[in-house]
Order: C-alpha cells, then sequence, then structure tokens
C-alpha cells in the first residue's frame, strides 16, 4: 500500500505537479515550469478576477486577504491556468500555482464537503450526481471566485472535465466474462433461473459457454481520503475522439462516463496519446487514473464576487 493510500485525511499540502504531468511528455512538470509558464503569465488572457480581496492562507508576507486572478490562453481547448495573488504589502503580485483546465460538460453536483487547500484559495470539492445516485470529487479550478459563495448540500452546476494519468484498451479477458463447464453451471443454477435467463445446452445436455460483456460497464471510483479527486475509471467511448495540439504534443479528447442511472454522466477525457497507440473507436472501452476537475458556472448570489 502506498503512503498515500495509508493517509487517512485529506492532504491540505499537496500541489500540482502530477496534474501539469498529464499535458507534458517526456518533458515533465520542470519543463513546464521552464517553458510554458512564463508565456502564459506574460501572453495569457485574463481568464478571471475577484471583485473582491478573499481570505487566505499564505503566509506572513500576504494580508490576509488579497484580490486573486487567473491567467490563461482561453482560445485553447486544454489549456493551463495560472493563479496569481496581489499582495498589496509588498505591491507587487505572486504566481500561486499553474494546472491545467478543460471546459467540461455539464453536471448538477449537490455540494457535501470542501476540503480548502493550504494555501485557503484552492481547494477540492465533494458532492453527488444523479439525484445522490453517485458520489464525484474534483479540484475547483476557479475557487477564489466562489469562496464563501458555496453552501454544503445546495445543488449547483459545474462544468467537469478529466485528464488522464494513465489509460489503455481493456484486454479479451476483461472485455467478456467467459464461464465455461461447471462453472457455467453453478451461475446458471444461482443466478440465471432466478433472473429467467435461459441457458443453452450441447447435444450431450451440457450447459454451452456463458459470455457477459463488461466492456460496456461505466466504472468511476473516487481516490483515497487524502486525494479524493484522482479517480480510476472504466468507460466505453462515447461517440468519436477528437486530436488536439497542445504544449507541443498531441492529444486525444474522448467523451466519457463517470455516473450511470437512468441517465449517464458524460465528460470529455483529455489523454496523451503517447498512452494509447490509437484514437479509440465510439463505445471501445478504455480503463485508467485520471484526475477530475471543473468550475461551477451556477449564478453567484447578488453581493458575492
Amino acid at each position: 500500500m502506498s503512503d498515500a493510500e495509508k493517509k487517512e485525511e485529506f492532504d491540505i499540502h499537496q500541489g500540482h505537479g502530477d496534474h501539469i504531468e498529464c499535458i507534458c511528455d517526456d518533458t515533465g512538470a520542470a519543463s513546464f515550469a521552464t517553458t510554458w509558464l512564463p508565456e502564459i503569465v506574460q501572453t495569457g488572457d485574463l481568464v478571471l478576477t475577484t471583485q473582491r480581496p478573499v481570505a487566505n492562507a499564505l503566509g506572513d508576507g500576504f494580508p490576509s486577504e488579497t484580490k486573486v486572478f487567473l491567467v490563461g490562453k482561453k482560445n485553447m481547448p486544454v489549456r493551463a491556468l495560472v493563479m496569481i495573488a496581489a499582495n498589496e504589502k509588498e505591491r507587487n503580485n505572486t504566481v500561486i500555482s499553474a494546472y491545467p483546465e478543460c471546459d467540461g460538460a455539464e453536471a448538477e453536483v449537490r455540494l457535501t464537503a470542501i476540503h480548502e487547500w493550504a494555501n485557503g484559495i484552492e481547494a477540492t470539492l465533494e458532492g453527488a450526481v444523479l439525484g445522490d445516485a453517485r458520489d464525484v470529487a474534483f479540484f475547483d479550478t476557479r475557487y477564489p471566485l466562489r469562496k464563501g459563495f458555496y453552501k454544503i448540500g445546495e445543488t449547483y452546476t459545474f462544468r467537469l472535465a478529466a485528464f488522464a494519468y494513465k489509460a489503455r484498451f481493456l484486454d479479451d479477458k476483461e472485455k467478456c466474462l467467459r464461464m465455461v463447464g461447471r462453472e457455467a453451471e453453478d451461475w446458471y443454477e444461482r443466478v440465471g433461473k432466478a433472473i429467467e435467463w435461459h441457458a443453452e445446452f450441447d447435444n450431450e445436455g451440457h450447459i454451452k459457454p456463458i459470455e457477459i460483456r463488461m466492456d460496456g460497464a461505466v466504472g468511476f471510483f473516487c481516490g483515497p481520503a487524502a486525494y479524493p479527486d484522482d479517480c480510476q475509471f472504466q468507460s466505453p467511448v462515447f461517440g468519436n475522439g477528437e486530436l488536439l495540439h497542445e504544449f507541443g504534443i498531441d492529444f486525444f479528447k474522448l467523451n466519457i462516463g463517470i455516473a450511470r442511472d437512468e441517465e449517464d454522466v458524460i465528460v470529455p477525457l483529455i489523454v496523451r496519446k503517447s498512452l494509447l497507440d490509437r484514437m479509440p473507436n465510439p463505445e471501445e472501452a478504455i480503463r485508467g487514473c485520471c484526475w477530475l476537475q471543473g468550475y461551477c458556472v451556477s449564478p453567484l448570489e447578488e453581493g458575492a464576487q
């Protein structure tokens, strides 16, 4: 068991190194910091700014409340955001963090928990979708704008997206569960008759192999308490994927399911092309690990940011 899995509480001191590596190939996060970060700060667009100072925990060098703004290139389907805090004490601006963002698919989420990071202006949210049928956890990419606005138990509209750490196609054994001989007979006696499933028999009266397809299933599991927004997934690809080229590398933009009940919650998954040897076909299943993130698009209450 890894140290992350042993943690029983949310890690408020985490960073974005792994998240940035989702949009880097061999160069990694270190190259991003030296190559892309300065360019984004110098040439990026203003994505948002808080209209009033927000409470923070940035340390003694900062005032207890400060304005925060996010810079990024708005016209990029996959972009990096740089969070900058205005330090009126020192009369300068300070880069706080940087991370990837994608405009995701809208989903109604009832908030159940807000985990603020150590700096007080970043947060991971937990909630429920599909009428509380499924739990989700995700990093709020624009939390400073909503700090003090959210209420636990209330439902908000978020645009959710995922970035893949790992992704692969299912192998043949994972695609189809096959039971043969006595195993098939036991399954039919235990389950098949109960659901009025009719077995097929060979000429000698033995049940033929039973095959149950597994590649149409949607599975999405939040990570450990320390990092609940690091999720494991399996899903068929919904519709056609899209090839993107950003940050000097190629990506697949795919639609996957993260929750299924009477309806599906489908979000874009950004996958480095190097993780998959080809574009997945529609309905073809993939499996992997990802970082779920998003931002709120519900109207702000009067008097908020």
